[in-house]
């Protein structure tokens, strides 16, 4: 229930606690002697998540540089947003949930300073093209888990690079994403490492396209179908997709 924390009470949890890699702080506020506790402390740090504001934020991402997971829950403005993670070059998981118009300016300054990504989470991002997702595929082709939920502006071509750049992904987001049509779904055939596929929101996703997809990626385990398909086709096809892929979870 608090909603301010003091440098001695983070003080006192740190006396205890030496080791902390990872925290949580929501609704929250730090003054400056308890951030410096923080940073004093906390040497191991590697990943927050918190809705520090902007210049805190800036402060403790300075400080850790060891940081791998980037998780802030609220709206930085471009600059200072580019400005923190130069700050992070250790980085491997980046959430942009709140970033509408994040750009192309911010995937370059990511790949500049943040090399070892292997998560990129973007939702709704309104700016967010197939160019966007082509530099973030020739840039990291360890990418593991991609979610692009929302991003209305992709296209079939951003799957397609993905696939082909990127051979170690096992977890793709492509929800919302309306210009999306079955052709997408073709370069996933035969991925081997393909475990969860979600689609939601994709409405010229068929039904043919789920059944080949669950025939040709030997590890898929959860399938989240399009939430627009025709009814009486789903009435007709989910039990026998079902039946004949009973390993996988459809969503």
């Amino acid at each position: 229930g608090c909603t301010v924390l003091t440098a001695q009470g983070i003080a006192a949890f740190a006396r205890r606690h030496r080791n902390v890699k990872y925290f949580t702080f929501t609704g929250v506020d730090l003054d400056t002697a308890a951030v410096d506790v923080i940073t004093s402390s906390w040497r191991q740090l590697q990943r927050f998540q918190a809705d520090f504001p902007p210049p805190v934020l800036f402060y403790l991402t300075k400080k850790f540089p060891r940081l791998r997971k980037f998780d802030n829950n609220i709206i930085i403005a471009e600059p200072i947003l580019i400005s923190i993670l130069a700050n992070l070059p250790l980085l491997r998981k980046v959430n942009f949930t709140y970033y509408e118009k994040i750009g192309m300016t911010t995937f370059t300054t990511l790949t500049q300073y943040c090399p070892r990504v292997t998560t990129i989470s973007l939702r709704d991002g309104l700016k967010v093209d197939d160019e966007c997702v082509r530099l973030l595929a020739a840039c990291y082709p360890y990418l593991k888990k991609v979610i692009v939920q929302g991003c209305a502006r992709l296209t079939d071509k951003s799957v397609g690079v993905l696939t082909r750049s990127c051979r170690l992904i096992h977890d793709i987001n492509l929800g919302g994403c309306k210009l999306l049509t079955s052709k997408s779904i073709v370069p996933l055939f035969g991925s081997i490492d393909l475990e969860v596929f979600r689609s939601a929101g994709c409405p010229l996703i068929t039904f043919d396209a789920y059944h080949h997809l669950a025939a040709r990626c030997p590890r898929l385990s959860i399938v989240q179908k399009s939430m627009y398909l025709n009814p009486k086709m789903q009435h007709a096809n989910v039990p026998k997709l079902d039946r004949a892929y009973s390993h996988i979870l459809w969503e």
